[in-house]
C-alpha cells in the first residue's frame, strides 16, 4: 500500500503531527496514532502542547525498584496493567521500557533503567513487553543504544569497541528484540563511535534488522534527528515530534533529485502503515483504579531490599513500642524521578499515614529537615492519630501540628532528636533528590541534612532504622555503622508509603535483591575516571573547564562561584563553551601526569584578589562544599599579595597532605593585589603558596 501513496504522502507518514500523534493520511484512510511516555505509568498529555503533565494514571514503581524484585512474572503483570490503562486512554504505543545499562551510579536517568547487568535487564524487560503487547498496545524499546548518561546527551559520542557493545550494551536489546518482539524501537540522542544513533545504518539496519530479525518500526527520540535524509537512509522510519514539514520537503526533494533511494522512503512509510494496522486491532477498555493501586503496592513491597538488620530489630511489633517517624520524606514521599516519565498518580500513599495505621502504639512525627520547594513550618504531632486527618491540604500529608512551629534547620533537627530520644524506635526517612532526565548527578552521598539527622538520631537512640528513598544508589558508609537497620526503599511509586509500612511491620517479607552495585565510595566505581566522558560537559551547572589533556574525574574539578575569574567546567563541544584560555589570564586544569606530578596552572586573579576567587577548594576534604582553602603540596595556589601567602603548614592542615587533618579551616589571608600569581610545583621553589 505504501507504494500506492505519493512521495509527499510517504514523507508525511515518516514524521509526527504534533508532540504525541503521528500524521493521518485522510485521502488513504490512514489514521493517526497516539504515542505517549511510560515506562512506569501512562503519561497521556493533558493538552496538545503539554510536555510534562498528564491525566491521572497509576504510578507503578520505576525500574530502579522493579529490578530488585528479580521477578519476571511480576513485570509481566505490570506490563498487562499498563496495557489496560493505555487502551482506556486510546494510546497505541507506550514509550518504554528503558533498558540502557547503568554505566555509572551518577546517571541522572538511572531510576528509569533496570540494572548494570544486561541479562537481568533483558529478562525483566522481555516480560514487561510481552505483558503490555498482550493488551494490543505496542512497546517502544529505548534508548537504542548506549544512552547511559544525560550530560551532553544530544551530542556526546559513546565510543565503544564492538565486542563491548555486543557483550554489554547491546545484549539486553538483543534479548528483548528476539524474544519479546516489541512493535517499535526508539533510537537514542547520542552518537556511537562518532555517528548519531538515528543515522547509523550499522546499528539500525545491519544489526537490528539483519542480525536480530526485527520487523517493527524504528522511531527517534524526541528531537534526536539531525538529518532526515541520512536517518531514513540508515533505517529510521519515524521522526518525532512533529510537525516537521521542512524535513518532509527535504525527503521529497532528495527522492526527486536522486540523492535518496525511493525504495528506502517507501519502506519507511510501509513500516508506519504496519504499525497503524497493528494498533487498529486493539479494543477500547477500562481499568480498575483500586486493583492497579494494590498491584503497585505489591510490586513496591517486593522491591524493598533489607540492607542491614542487626539484632533482628525488624520487623517491628504492631503494639507496645512507641515509634518516632523522622524525616519529611515520610509524609512528602519521593516516589518517582523527574523528566518525561513523571506520572500524575491516581492516589498517593505516604509512609507516615500508613505507619500510624499499622500499629496501635503511639506514633509521633518530626520533619527533621526541609524539602526543596516546601517550607516546613510544622512541629511533630501530639501522639497517636496525629497523622490520620491531615489530608493533602496546606498542612501537608500525614501529620497535624502547629502551623507556627520551628522552621530553622537547627530547630527542625533538634526537635527530631528530642523525639527520637523519647521513643522506643526511631524511623529515619532519608534519601537523595537529584535523579532526573536531562542531568546527571555529581555525588552518591545522601543529602547533607539527611546525613546529619541520621547521625544525631543514632547518637540518642540505639534502635534506629534508616529508610532510604532514592532513584539511584547512595553511599551508606560510614553512617550505616551507627544504626542497626537499613531499608533500601528506592522510588516505589504511588503506593510506596503503604509498602514501606508493610515491610516494617512484617506483613511483607523484604525479599528484594540488589540489581546494581553500591560502592563504598564513588572512587571505587570503574566509571569514576571517565564519566561523563572526555568530550562531555561535567554535571555542574555553572562553570566551564577548557581541558586539553586526558579526562578528569568530576570530583577533582575545581569550581568557583559564578562570575569569578576562573571557570572550571570541562567542555570542548558545548554550545556556549568558553574560548581556550589565554596565557596568564584564565584558569584551567590539566590531568596529573607521572612526569610532573600535577601539571596544572593558576591564572591571574582579579585586582582585588579576595580569597573566594583565588583559593582553590580541594573536593576530597571533609569540609563543606562551599569551603575554600589552600591546596596541598606539591601544587599549591594562592594570591601573591604583598607579604601574604598561604603557608603549607597553616594550622589545621597537615603540611603537604592530600586530605584535611582537621575540619577547621585556616583563617583567610588578607586582601591584596595579585601582581605575580603563579603555580608552584615544588616546595623547594616556593615554600608557601604564591
Amino acid at each position: 500500500m505504501a507504494r500506492e501513496l505519493t512521495v509527499e504522502e510517504q514523507a508525511a507518514l515518516t514524521s509526527g503531527a504534533g508532540l504525541w500523534q503521528t500524521k493521518p493520511i485522510e485521502s488513504a484512510a490512514i489514521a493517526a496514532l497516539t504515542l505517549t511516555d511510560g515506562p512506569h505509568g501512562v503519561r497521556l498529555a493533558a493538552g496538545a502542547r503539554d510536555m510534562l503533565t498528564g491525566r491521572k494514571a497509576t504510578c507503578f514503581p520505576p525500574a530502579v525498584a522493579t529490578a530488585s524484585t528479580w521477578d519476571p512474572t511480576l513485570l509481566r503483570r505490570m506490563g498487562e496493567a499498563l496495557g489496560d490503562e493505555a487502551r482506556s486512554m486510546g494510546v497505541a504505543v507506550l514509550l518504554g521500557p528503558g533498558i540502557n545499562l547503568k554505566r555509572s551510579p551518577l546517571g541522572g536517568r538511572d531510576f528509569e533503567y533496570f540494572s548494570e547487568d544486561p541479562l537481568l535487564t533483558g529478562v525483566l524487560a522481555t516480560e514487561w513487553v510481552r505483558g503490555l503487547q498482550s493488551r494490543g498496545v505496542g512497546a517502544s524499546l529505548k534508548h537504542f543504544a548506549v544512552n547511559s548518561q544525560e550530560t551532553d546527551r544530544m551530542r556526546i559520542s559513546a565510543d565503544v569497541d564492538e565486542r563491548t557493545l555486543r557483550e554489554m550494551y547491546l545484549r539486553a536489546f538483543q534479548r528483548v528484540v528476539t524474544r519479546g518482539r516489541p512493535w517499535t524501537v526508539m533510537a537514542a540522542y547520542n552518537k556511537i563511535n562518532g555517528v548519531y544513533a538515528t543515522q547509523s545504518r550499522w546499528l539500525l539496519t545491519q544489526v537490528l534488522r539483519g542480525e536480530w530479525g526485527f520487523d517493527g518500526l524504528v522511531m527517534s527520540d524526541w528531537g534526536a534527528v539531525a538529518d532526515r535524509c541520512a536517518a531514513v537512509a540508515a533505517g529510521l522510519d519515524l521522526t518525532m515530534p512533529g510537525p516537521a514539514d521542512t524535513g518532509d520537503a527535504e525527503l521529497v526533494a532528495a527522492v526527486r533529485g536522486g540523492t535518496l533511494d525511493p525504495a528506502l522512503l517507501a519502506t519507511a512509510a510501509g513500516r508506519m502503515l504496519t504499525l497503524v494496522e497493528r494498533a487498529a486491532s486493539r479494543q477500547p477498555g477500562e481499568f480498575d483504579v483500586d486493583a492497579h493501586h494494590e498491584l503497585a503496592r505489591e510490586i513496591a513491597g517486593r522491591a524493598v531490599v533489607l540492607l542491614k538488620n542487626k539484632g533482628g530489630l525488624l520487623p517491628l511489633p504492631v503494639e507496645g513500642q512507641s515509634v518516632a517517624v523522622l524525616g519529611e520524606f515520610a509524609r512528602t514521599p519521593r516516589y518517582q524521578g523527574g523528566g518525561s516519565s513523571q506520572i500524575t498518580p491516581t492516589r498517593l500513599d505516604d509512609a507516615l499515614t500508613a505507619i500510624t495505621a499499622a500499629t496501635s502504639a503511639p506514633v509521633r512525627f518530626a520533619p527533621g529537615y526541609k524539602v526543596d520547594g516546601l517550607r516546613i513550618r510544622r512541629s511533630r504531632g501530639a501522639g497517636r492519630g496525629a497523622g490520620r486527618g491531615a489530608g493533602r491540604g496546606a498542612g501537608g500529608r500525614g501529620a497535624g501540628g502547629d502551623a507556627n512551629g520551628p522552621d530553622t534547620a537547627e530547630a527542625l533537627l533538634a526537635e527530631a532528636v528530642e523525639l527520637a530520644a523519647a521513643s522506643d524506635v526511631a524511623l529515619v526517612f532519608a534519601g537523595s533528590a537529584g535523579e532526573t532526565e536531562g542531568a546527571d548527578r555529581d555525588s552518591i552521598d545522601l543529602l547533607a541534612a539527611h546525613l546529619e539527622l541520621i547521625e544525631r538520631v543514632a547518637a540518642v537512640n540505639p534502635r534506629t532504622v534508616v529508610v532510604l528513598s532514592n532513584g539511584a544508589v547512595v553511599r551508606t558508609t560510614p553512617w550505616d555503622a551507627a544504626v542497626p537497620a537499613v531499608v533500601e526503599g528506592w522510588l516505589l511509586g504511588q503506593a510506596g508509603g503503604s509498602a514501606i509500612a508493610d515491610v516494617l511491620f512484617g506483613r511483607v517479607n523484604p525479599s528484594g535483591r540488589l540489581a546494581e552495585t553500591i560502592p563504598l565510595r564513588l572512587a571505587d566505581h570503574p566509571s569514576y575516571l571517565d564519566f561523563p566522558g572526555r568530550t562531555g560537559m561535567c554535571a555542574t551547572a555553572r562553570a566551564f573547564t577548557w581541558d586539553t589533556g586526558a579526562s578528569t574525574p568530576a570530583s577533582r574539578r575545581w569550581r568557583t562561584r559564578s562570575g569569578s575569574a576562573c571557570r572550571t567546567r570541562r567542555s570542548s563541544t558545548a554550545r556556549r563553551a568558553p574560548r581556550p584560555p589565554a596565557p596568564g589570564s584564565t584558569c584551567g586544569y590539566r590531568s596529573p601526569t607521572p612526569a610532573t606530578g600535577t601539571a596544572a596552572r593558576w591564572s591571574r586573579c582579579t585586582s582585588a584578589c579576595p580569597v573566594r576567587e583565588c583559593a582553590v577548594r580541594r573536593v576530597s576534604s571533609r569540609l563543606s562544599p562551599a569551603s575554600r582553602y589552600p591546596p596541598a603540596r606539591p601544587s599549591t595556589c594562592g594570591c601573591a599579595s604583598t607579604g601574604t601567602t598561604w603557608p603549607i603548614g597553616t594550622p589545621g592542615w597537615a603540611a603537604g597532605s592530600s586530605r584535611a587533618a582537621s575540619t577547621t579551616a585556616p583563617s583567610a589571608p588578607p586582601r591584596g593585589t595579585c601582581d605575580r600569581p603563579r603555580w608552584s610545583t615544588s616546595r623547594a621553589t616556593t615554600p608557601g603558596c604564591r
